[in-house]
Parts: C-alpha cells; structure tokens; sequence
C-alpha cells in the first residue's frame, strides 16, 4: 500500500489500526480490550510505515489521540455533538442513498418495496440498527424509494453541517481540525460519502461547503429538544438561546464588522379558541444588529452576540443572519426550528436483525423458572461485552420490579454492568418477577447493548412458541 500509494499528494499520514481493541476507550470490549489485542502488531506497522516513507507521519491507531465522533449515527443522539469539546476530529457524518438515478442502484438494485434486512442493501453497506435508532428508519416506514432518498440525504447534510460548524466554533478553543467521514463512496453502495460511489454528489457535500466556507457565520442554538429524525424544538415556557459566532480562516480578511439578525414565525400551528386569541397578541419576530472585531485567520471563533428571545407564540419559525464587512455581504446564514409545548415521540429501538441475533443468543431458550423465567446469550461473533439489558417485554407487557441475575457454578449472582460474552460459551440470564411463567407459548423482549456489534430489542421465545404446542 505504501510503495503504491506514496507519491499521491491526497495522503495526510499512514495509519495501521482502525479503533483497535487496545485503545482505552474500547474498555468495554472486554477480554480483547484487556489483552491489548493487535498492540504489537500495530506498533510494528507503525515502524514499517516510517521506515518506507519518512516523509510522512505514522500513528499505530486512529482514536487514540483523534476523536471518532459519530454521534447521531453510531451512538447517542446528534444532540450531543454541541456537548463535545474535541482536540482533533477524524469521523463525522452519517450513511445516506444514493439518488434516485444514480448509477450506483445498478449495483444494489433499485426495487420497492425491500425488506428492512434486505440482502442486497446489507451488502452494499446498509446498516438497519443505525437507521432505525437515530436515521430516518427502515425502509417499510416510508412510501417509496425517492421519499426514502430525500430523507436519508437531509438528515446527513443537517448533521454534517451541526457538526462542521459546532467544531468551527471551537476552533484552537479546543479543536485543532476536523475531518468529515468521507468524501467519495469507495463502492457503489450505501455509505457515508458525500458523494456516491458514482461521483453524484449527495446534499450533504453543499452543505459541509458552506459549513467550511473561508470566513463563515454560525448560528450556535444553546438550549432546545430535538425532534426526531433531525430538527429543532424549543418550547414557549423558556427563551429562544443561539449564539452568533463569526470564524475566519481566510488570511485577507480582517477589520470590523457588523452581524444582522432577524427571527420570524413563518407558520402558526393552528391555535383555535381562546389559544387563537392569546397567540393573535403574542410577539412572532425580533431583530437586531451588532458590530464585531472579525478575528484574523490565526485567531479563535468570536462570539458576536448571544440572543434571548421569549417566543411563547407556538409554530415555526426562522433566524436569519449575515456578515458584513467594508459594505460588502461576507456571509449568510439561517436556522430553522419550531417553538411546541408538544412532547416530541418516541422511537422504539429496532429489533436486531435476526442473522445477528442467533449469533448473540439462543433465540429458543426462554424456559420457566421458579420465579419467573431465563433465557441464554451464546455469543459466536467475537469477544464482547454485554453492558445493557433495558426494557424487558413478557408477551408484549412491561416487566416491572424485577432483578436480574447471572448462572454461575456457585449458584445465581447479580448481573454485573459488564458482562464479559466469550465466544462459545452458553450464559443464562435469569428474570426474578415473582411469578412463574405459565404454560403454553411465550416470548420476552429486551433492550440489549453490546458495543461494537449490535444494539436494540432481542426477541427469545420458548419451544412452545417455536413448534406451535405446549
């Protein structure tokens, strides 16, 4: 790969190992974690590389001293980007499809209606659990493949755009340099690119442009709730927060500036009766302005101002902003979010997709017990850690005030929060409710976690319920 790759003018440095087991932050990989799994050879890939190429710097890992940050995709919510203050980012982003006419369905094949699982998507990179938890969801919650597309490419290009200019924002203060995960698909495929596989650009490639545009006006909002997939809500009980924030990397650009700002409700939500009345009075739209030190291309991001707004009236609304600089319009920038004092819903983690959760578990081991039930985890993955079980379903019923519990050789013990799952071994967990389980068919359902392999409802029934007797 060096000898190949050396003279191309794109390679930044040589990496050896993707986040690899013995990196601290893969504790809870358990067993593979505490044996440094990879860590001589990783080093000893790290010498090689500087020994064929001197002229570029190698590290034995990525994420050992960057930060990977998939948040809203791999894990958590995109929320919690703005929570982040990050030395140097090397990931970011989310998977999206590709267009509609886009070469690239050639190779997948572009047919609906598809299975959530479908094969050909799975193969060409789709990722169902990510998808269903914090993407736009599975393919059977929407009309049709275009609707499907539109959605997948908008909640990538907001997210990216989140997460290019919140770095930006910290810019040296503590962010050092950010990457997006990645430009180009290296097949035609569903992935992370900005463009496909084919070269089609995706929404997200314009709006990570703007994002990194030389000198640039963020609009930093402070305090709200998400709405699902990706949007912003703010309720009327509490002010509207954003901070305007002007970042410069463009070394001919220096002086005084003035920031505009307007926010203006562009739809009401349909208020009726006395509600009608109240919003009819309530103020909808505020502006303002003010002067700024643009900061030269070797300072931090400014803070231009931070507003307060209450905006009690409910519907949506938008905030416009620009930058001017010696009479001429440098920047423009607006945010869009909704003012509700209705909770946002939420989502039921999706199940896991079956090829991977008879690979986790013995999906026909529920078994009735003195008081209550068990069922058995029989990992043939690779070395894993269990740190979840959440949201137990007995026939489709919440199972409530119960404990669970972990067969050992000395008898029943605690369910540690981290459970280590070697590969081969059968491990039964058993559900103290107080009640025995009857006879006849059953399923339970539990929220499962295990880092680095799958996340979301594992569903184990009983023979009776596998061979339809009792």
């Amino acid at each position: 790969m060096v000898t190949m790759l050396h003279n191309h003018p794109s390679i930044a440095l040589w990496i050896a190992h993707d986040e690899p087991p013995w990196l601290a932050t893969n504790f809870e990989l358990g067993d593979v974690h505490a044996v440094r799994q990879n860590h001589s050879v990783d080093q000893d890939l790290k010498s090689s590389f500087e020994h064929l190429d001197p002229s570029r710097p190698a590290i034995a890992a990525s994420g050992d001293v960057d930060l990977h940050l998939m948040l809203g995709w791999s894990d958590g919510s995109w929320r919690d980007i703005g929570r982040v203050e990050p030395l140097m980012v090397t990931a970011f982003g989310a998977q999206s499809l590709p267009d509609v006419d886009s070469p690239v369905w050639d190779a997948i094949g572009k047919r609906w209606p598809v299975a959530d699982d479908e094969p050909a998507w799975r193969h060409a990179g789709f990722q169902p659990v990510n998808w269903a938890e914090r993407g736009v969801g599975l393919p059977s919650a929407h009309q049709g493949l275009e609707s499907y597309v539109k959605a997948s490419q908008l909640y990538q290009a907001r997210l990216v755009r989140y997460a290019a200019e919140h770095l930006r924002t910290r810019k040296f203060e503590s962010c050092w340099g950010a990457f997006a995960y990645h430009l180009v698909d290296p097949f035609p495929g569903i992935g992370f690119g900005l463009l496909d596989g084919a070269r089609r650009p995706k929404l997200a490639l314009e709006e990570l442009a703007a994002a990194f545009k030389a000198t640039r006006l963020i609009i930093e909002p402070l305090d709200f709730e998400t709405a699902r997939p990706f949007g912003i809500a703010q309720t009327p009980h509490a002010p509207f927060a954003a901070r305007l924030v002007v970042v410069n990397d463009d070394p001919e650009v220096t002086g005084r500036g003035v920031v505009r700002w307007s926010v203006v409700r562009e739809k009401a939500s349909g208020p009726r009766g006395l509600d009608r009345v109240r919003d009819a009075v309530q103020k909808k739209s505020y502006s303002g302005s003010i002067e700024v030190e643009v900061p030269t291309a070797f300072e931090p991001a400014v803070s231009a101002t931070t507003l307060s707004l209450p905006l009690a009236a409910e519907g949506e609304y938008r905030l416009e902003a620009s930058l001017t600089l010696s009479g001429e319009v440098i920047d423009r920038t607006e945010l869009r979010f909704a003012v509700t004092s209705a909770p946002a819903p939420g989502r039921p983690r999706p199940e896991i997709p079956r090829y991977l959760a008879e690979r986790l578990a013995d999906l026909d081991s529920l078994r009735a017990e003195g008081q209550g039930f068990s069922f058995a985890f029989e990992n043939r993955t690779r070395p894993a850690v269990l740190s979840g079980i959440t949201g137990l379903r007995l026939d489709g019923v919440l199972v409530t005030g119960h404990q669970l519990q972990i067969e050992t050789n000395a008898g029943l013990g605690p369910l540690p929060k981290r459970l280590d799952l070697p590969l081969g071994r059968r491990l039964v967990v058993h559900i103290l409710s107080g009640e025995p389980l009857g006879a006849g068919a059953h399923s339970v359902e539990a929220d499962i976690t295990v880092p680095g392999i799958a996340s979301g409802r594992l569903v184990i029934e009983n023979d009776a319920n596998q061979h339809g007797g009792a």
